[in-house]
């Protein structure tokens, strides 16, 4: 049992020996870290922290002559607006208003206009249908007039040229014998 203890308490050191050497390893790694940090990154955080300090009192100026500039003029200028806003309101309900009448005067004037062009129509029709009446009666009487007076006119006119045209070839004939 004894050399159970020994050999245990061996591995037991073996195992504490490999810890802490592995410990020291972990070490230097972390020291070469820490030196690769305190030579390659804190020269930058420095100059960030230049820059920052540099760009404070900048960037304070800023916000102060932000905060000017809306108190003398976003807060008159919102105002102003929230007025006109307003007030573009009250224009707009009267002009609704207004389109409102104007689209019931339309309304009564398209009916007033299409009540009297239907009455117009109407005696329109009534015209249209007496003078095609007058025209008819008219083309009757001038039909009439053509076979009665016309016609006969012709007749009579053709006649008295066939004798007129006999005569002349009649005594034509006659002087030259």
């Amino acid at each position: 049992m004894e050399i159970i203890k020994i050999v245990l308490m061996a591995v037991v050191t073996l195992s504490v020996v490999f810890l802490i050497i592995y410990i020291v390893v972990l070490l230097l790694e972390l020291r070469n870290t820490i030196r690769t940090v305190r030579t390659q990154i804190m020269p930058v955080i420095q100059q960030v922290k230049e820059a920052v300090d540099e760009l404070r009192p900048k960037a304070n100026d800023v916000i102060t002559k932000i905060g000017v500039i809306a108190e003398e003029d976003i807060k008159p200028l919102a105002s102003n607006v929230r007025d006109i806003t307003g007030k573009v309101n009250e224009s707009m309900n009267t002009v609704n208003i207004m389109i409102n009448d104007v689209g019931e005067m339309v309304s009564q004037t398209k009916d007033i206009v299409t009540n009297t062009v239907d009455e117009n129509m109407a005696k329109f029709d009534v015209m249209v249908d007496a003078v095609e009446d007058m025209v008819e009666r008219t083309h009757e009487v001038v039909t009439i007039y053509q076979q009665k007076a016309v016609i006969p006119a012709y007749e009579v006119i053709s006649l008295w040229t066939g004798i007129k045209k006999g005569f002349i070839t009649l005594f034509k004939k006659g002087k030259e014998h």
